[in-house]
């Protein structure tokens, strides 16, 4: 939802939790989530030593679980577009056996965005198109929302945007705010501060 302050506070007493109970699975996924809430903050170097303490554990337990989506995390944190290129294709390659669901869809969410902060139109498309895919037999609202912002942005950011482009963006961003997803809304806000 974009409360980062209650978000990070919950993971700092759930960490201390798993690391006694030896969970190292469900430790991974929190340390994910602090990574993302780090990101969020614009502390990449501690979001990254979260993500690079999330794959170590995720390795150790397996990567169906959780991997894809620390793999998409890191791709979100590097600064040079080759690295994170290939953590997405690490990601890809994880995607290929079974995983459970949620690190799926975390993974491409994240892939769409960095995509897009690249400014690769076409690698956002395909990523949207594959979520669209995965969710094929149960469509998410969630997912479908992240798709149309997806598509959005690709037009808006390729310069072929119009009206009716420009129109769906403020929709797809009064939906986001109206179901309080407002970590979905930087994107947009700034696509359309730029038109």
């Amino acid at each position: 939802s974009g409360d980062y302050a209650p978000a990070e506070q919950a993971l700092r007493s759930g960490i201390p939790l798993a690391r006694a109970a030896g969970a190292r699975r469900y430790l991974s996924a929190m340390l994910y989530s602090l990574a993302q809430v780090k990101l969020a903050a614009g502390a990449r170097r501690e979001a990254r030593a979260h993500l690079d303490e999330a794959l170590t554990l995720a390795q150790q337990t397996g990567m169906a679980f959780a991997g894809p989506m620390i793999l998409s995390g890191i791709a979100c944190v590097e600064e040079d577009p080759a690295l994170a290129k290939r953590a997405l294709e690490q990601g890809e390659a994880v995607l290929r056996k079974p995983c459970i669901s949620h690190s799926c869809l975390h993974f491409y969410c994240n892939a769409i965005d960095v995509s897009l902060q690249w400014r690769d139109w076409d690698g956002a498309l395909r990523y949207a198109r594959a979520l669209e895919d995965y969710v094929h037999a149960e469509p998410l609202p969630w997912a479908t929302l992240l798709i149309e912002r997806a598509r959005a942005l690709a037009v808006n950011g390729s310069g072929k945007h119009s009206d009716a482009s420009l129109h769906e963006l403020r929709r797809i961003r009064a939906e986001f705010e109206r179901i309080g997803i407002r970590s979905a809304l930087p994107r947009i806000d700034l696509a359309l501060s730029s038109r």
